[in-house]
Order: C-alpha cells, then structure tokens, then sequence
C-alpha cells in the first residue's frame, strides 16, 4: 500500500460496520467530543462532514451534520442528515433540547407569544415572574 490514496478509501480504512446498528464506527483519531477526525489532503476534518460529502454532496449553507444515530463515532452516509443548527439541537437529548422542546413552564403556562420572554438564552414564563415580582413586594 502507497502511503498517498483518496480520502474515499482513508475514510473506509478507518471505520468498521457495526452489524446489529448500521452504524459505521470510526476507529481513527477522535476529538474529546468523540467525533472523528480525518485529514483531508488539507487540513484536519470531522470524519462523519467528510463522509457526507463523499456520499450525499456538499453540505448546504447554514447547516451542519446530524447523526440520526446520536452516535458521533458514526460516519455512515445514510445516518447522517444535513439539518439547521435549531433543528440539531432539538434533535439532541441536551438539557438544552428538553429546555427547546418544553411548550409550557412548570406551572402550566404556555411558553408561546407575549408569554415568552427570552433572557440570556433562556426561555422564561412572564406570567411566572410577575407572580414571583409580586410575591418580593408583599414579603
């Protein structure tokens, strides 16, 4: 084996199909986050954005790469999906995407509309703060 091939066959030597899943488990260098890296013939490169490329096209502007999965050591074209970041982290089973995916406050208000109030990223209840407000003032 030449120590120069196609990024095609340096993706395939460095991932392994995984029988009962489908998922196509890398095995090359990762980040921390667990996701591959591969070196693209330019620079270091997610090996999974890689995979899609070969596969399925350029990835379109404004998005990023999915693993339908949930599995970030999957580089198999077919569980990846080019999808909004918004859509991404709604797709994700963060704290942040239970928090995205919540319609009403603990309390059972709506978190839609005037009732929505969005600080510092995080969504609030108006309805929950003005009873709290008003709760301070009579202490």
């Amino acid at each position: 084996m030449t120590a120069y091939y196609n990024i095609e066959d340096r993706l395939l030597d460095k991932c392994s199909p995984e029988p009962n899943t489908g998922c196509w488990l890398w095995f090359g260098a990762s980040q921390p986050s667990g996701y591959g890296q591969l070196w693209n013939g330019v620079r270091p490169e997610q090996a999974h954005r890689v995979s899609f490329r070969l596969y399925r096209g350029e990835i379109p502007s404004g998005c990023e790469i999915d693993h339908k999965c949930r599995k970030r050591s999957c580089v198999n074209p077919e569980h990846l999906a080019a999808i909004t970041h918004q859509k991404n982290i709604l797709a994700g089973d963060t704290a942040m995407a239970a928090n995205a995916k919540k319609t009403h406050c603990h309390q059972g208000h709506e978190l839609a509309g005037r009732n929505l109030r969005i600080v510092r990223g995080t969504r609030q209840c108006r309805l929950c703060e003005q009873l709290r407000a008003r709760t301070r003032r009579h202490l």
